[in-house]
């Protein structure tokens, strides 16, 4: 159901009717009735900052997680990634439908129908595609804004089999730049094609896109809001309770393997530094009790090369667009937030913010949106 708290659903057909009544109001009926106010309608498509820690899946079960095991953070009701914090804004008179996935790679703005590839559980319960959601008369229509996020999984994925190279002295001479740039052009390809599914079928909405803030303050971390060891007394009950099976396959729609002693173990196919220490490039920094404390010069200028080769390509894409349909691009904005947020206090693990950073980068999204002409 609705979530009327933060103003956004993930249920298409629900967020349709939704819209088309709220905009027959605001049409036909004076503004001083109550209901006519006139809000902004926006459609969220992207990754896991969109989406972190999975809340598409887990919102639903969130509150049991908290309640029964200490799970904080996976609620409807939680603010853990960036829309999140931006529905919740008070100065934001929204209404958002939100079909993000963790996990999603750039291919997913293209895709007509569901690939089942990439995303958290995409192959069991597959999100909504861009284009059939668009497609929508009664949003597609009705849309004022579409917040997008992609690029960062396809970027890292690339970077750890086909970039990254075994170190040879420096970063410079241990890094393809040839197949980096390949992938970051075939992403930019991907948000050309979701602009002209924006032409097709909403061409009065403004797409929003951001960079990624340059992640090289912790070297790792936890998906989650809390040390994940401490909770193992309460899986054991569990367990007893209610069988092994059954709670490993719960937690593992939220990325926790547990097998079946009870021992707990967390996945993040993104750790670049994983990729890092196998083919031998400088350690990160250690404090003295042997915890790593940050990143080495060396891995932050590739983690900083991935980003701004991608931020090169996308500053191409007003020129592919011109190229495609012969017409200047507009209504679509940018937003460079690579030097955002560049202290570890912002950060959740290597690539997620927390809550702190998040509120930082949306002052960055409002600060488009409230510049914006919404008929």
């Amino acid at each position: 159901m609705p979530v009327t708290t933060y103003r956004y659903t993930r249920n298409a057909e629900r967020y349709a009717k939704s819209l088309a009544r709220s905009r027959f109001r605001t049409r036909r009926l004076p503004g001083w009735l109550p209901g006519t106010q006139r809000k902004i309608a926006i459609l969220t498509e992207g990754d896991s900052w969109f989406d972190y820690p999975l809340k598409s899946l887990s919102s639903g079960i969130g509150f049991v997680l908290r309640f029964f095991t200490g799970l904080q953070g996976f609620d409807a009701t939680s603010k853990t990634n960036v829309i999140d914090c931006l529905v919740s804004d008070s100065s934001l008179n929204s209404t958002t439908l939100r079909i993000e996935r963790s996990g999603d790679h750039a291919d997913e703005l293209s895709a007509k129908t569901s690939d089942k590839t990439h995303g958290v559980m995409e192959e069991r319960l597959p999100s909504p595609t861009l284009y059939a959601v668009l497609k929508n008369k009664d949003i597609g229509q009705n849309l004022d804004c579409i917040l997008l996020s992609a690029g960062g999984n396809d970027l890292i994925n690339h970077m750890r089999r086909h970039v990254m190279q075994d170190y040879c002295g420096s970063a410079e001479q241990s890094i393809d730049v040839h197949e980096l740039r390949s992938m970051a052009q075939r992403v930019v390809q991907h948000y050309l094609n979701a602009l002209l599914y924006r032409d097709e079928f909403a061409p009065q909405a403004h797409v929003i896109c951001h960079s990624y803030a340059y992640p090289i303050h912790l070297y790792s971390g936890t998906s989650f809001c809390f040390d994940i060891n401490d909770i193992g007394l309460i899986l054991g009950r569990l367990f007893k309770l209610i069988g092994h099976t059954w709670t490993r396959r719960a937690f593992a729609t939220i990325g926790v393997d547990i097998n079946e002693q009870g021992q707990i173990f967390t996945k993040d196919d993104a750790n670049l530094h994983e990729s890092f220490d196998k083919k031998g490039w400088p350690s990160n920094p250690q404090a003295v009790d042997g915890k790593r404390i940050g990143v080495h010069a060396e891995r932050a200028y590739a983690i900083r090369l991935m980003l701004d080769v991608l931020m090169e390509e996308m500053s191409e894409l007003p020129e592919l667009y011109r190229q495609r349909t012969g017409q200047d691009l507009d209504r679509f904005h940018y937003i460079d937030l690579r030097n955002e947020v560049q202290k570890p206090e912002y950060w959740a693990d290597f690539i997620h913010l927390n809550d702190k950073g998040c509120t930082q980068v949306v002052k960055r999204f409002l600060s488009v949106i409230e510049k914006l002409d919404f008929a």
